[in-house]
């Protein structure tokens, strides 16, 4: 029999990172469709120039989605923009 060892912390790694934003109304309530991929700004700072995904998953929902390529510290932003409103980070 052979047994293989577990997984070593020095070499593991989240290879992916993923949050959902819910887009409400005024009133508050979600949102029950999509198309609003314009009004968002999303971006990743730090080291290696990450990059972020913006995925419409059309029921409102919106999958934002980067990988690190370093160690290091990072910041992650998201901000959704009115639609009178130029949208920057």
């Amino acid at each position: 029999m052979r047994v293989d060892a577990g997984a070593f912390h020095g070499n593991t790694l989240i290879k992916e990172y993923r949050f959902v934003v819910e887009t409400r109304t005024r009133e508050n309530k979600p949102k029950q469709v999509g198309g609003e991929s314009a009004n968002f700004a999303v971006a990743v700072e730090g080291p290696g120039a990450p990059k972020a995904k913006l995925d419409d998953l059309g029921n409102g929902e919106y999958l934002v989605s980067f990988a690190l390529p370093s160690k290091g510290q990072y910041k992650a932003s998201c901000r959704c923009c009115d639609d009178d409103e130029f949208c920057l980070l």
